[in-house]
């Protein structure tokens, strides 16, 4: 499958949490044609709703969850990467839309590939303070995913999350002994001749190592940058977060400053929608809260149920029905009384099903 994964892998760069770089890469040798193949038709088949943003009442909610890669792709398909492509897209979308009060992004990545990352950086700093911009690590912002989370308003970290791993590296793997070993030996005709450097079928030179080093320098010099004017934080600050190695969790992130609130998605969602009119039913976006809502409707059919009917309804083949102003009135309270009961026992199933997060919306 080297063929296949070749024209997204090769000659990307990657600002990702090494370990799950690693899991990637070892996902991709995993992977069989079937799947690839299978990944194409699905991508072929995508429908144009999904450059759409998920609404949750005036909240746009825009999903980071994966490995961040440049273009909607059979590739992004297969591992469920988001691309800055489509969140670009539905980014712009979301602040166009004068229906739109905050725009949310849900993020649980290692980071992804730097190509057309600082550009999209330089888009969501660019548009603060036309909306309301709320990144949520839920529960991991890492790497290139924190390069775009430091360009927002806010950044909720829930307790057991972890964000920063800010920084760039690159490998280079040297397989010259293992083909002496072989008994093969690789000749490049080149011109110029660094147009072969970094090969892994030599020892890397010294001047290759530098000009390696420069490049990665350039990048982690670029992302700290970022951070630092994202975060409104001094260089030095952000050199001292470059070295903390794991990636710190939720408390100790906000304590750093890497972040600025504990807080789950959930709990954001009801804070967000609290003052225009609480819980509300959301598609596509991960919650259940929309259940509750059959139940109580059921619960005001029982009720309703038994109310006394009235004698126009006992007796539909009367001409005249006579209706008794007494039971009229009865039922129509009856019926009130069943329809406040089943708003209450709404509330408080929306109310249940987030008393869980709320405890985690306020400031440590």
């Amino acid at each position: 499958m080297t063929h296949a994964f070749a024209e997204v892998l090769n000659g990307s760069r990657w600002l990702m949490e090494p370990n799950a770089m690693l899991a990637l890469l070892t996902r991709t040798l995993a992977t069989t044609a079937h799947e690839v193949e299978a990944a194409r038709i699905a991508f072929a088949a995508l429908p144009d709703r999904l450059v759409q943003p998920a609404m949750i009442g005036d909240v746009a909610v825009i999903s980071a969850t994966g490995p961040v890669v440049y273009k909607l792709s059979w590739f992004s398909m297969l591992f469920g990467c988001p691309s800055i492509e489509l969140m670009q897209q539905q980014h712009r979308i979301a602040l166009a839309d004068p229906a739109v009060r905050t725009i949310v992004y849900r993020c649980d990545t290692p980071g992804g590939t730097v190509e057309m990352l600082p550009e999209f950086a330089d888009e969501i700093f660019a548009s603060r303070g036309k909306k309301q911009i709320i990144f949520v690590a839920d529960t991991m912002i890492a790497s290139a995913g924190y390069w775009l989370a430091a360009q927002g308003d806010v950044i909720y970290a829930t307790r057991s999350s972890q964000l920063g791993s800010i920084g760039a590296y690159c490998e280079h793997e040297d397989i010259s002994g293992m083909l002496d070993r072989l008994g093969v030996k690789i000749t490049f005709i080149a011109h110029p001749a660094k147009k072969v450097e970094g090969n892994p079928y030599e020892p890397l030179t010294d001047e290759a190592k530098a000009d390696y080093q420069a490049f990665v320098d350039e990048i982690g010099r670029e992302f700290e940058a970022a951070v630092a004017r994202g975060r409104g934080v001094s260089a030095e600050r952000v050199l001292q977060w470059t070295q903390l190695g794991i990636p710190p969790r939720g408390k100790r992130a906000i304590e750093l400053g890497l972040a600025d609130k504990t807080g789950t998605f959930e709990g954001l969602i009801h804070q967000l929608q609290k003052p225009r009119g609480g819980a509300r039913a959301i598609a596509g976006a991960g919650l259940v809260i929309e259940a509750n809502v059959h139940a109580s409707t059921e619960l005001l059919d029982r009720m309703r149920a038994s109310v006394p009917e009235s004698e126009a309804e006992a007796a539909p083949d009367a001409k005249e029905p006579t209706v008794d102003p007494t039971k009229a009135a009865a039922a129509e309270q009856a019926t009130a009384e069943a329809e406040a009961t089943a708003a209450a026992a709404q509330r408080q199933a929306d109310q249940d099903a987030i008393d869980v997060t709320l405890a985690l919306t306020e400031n440590p």
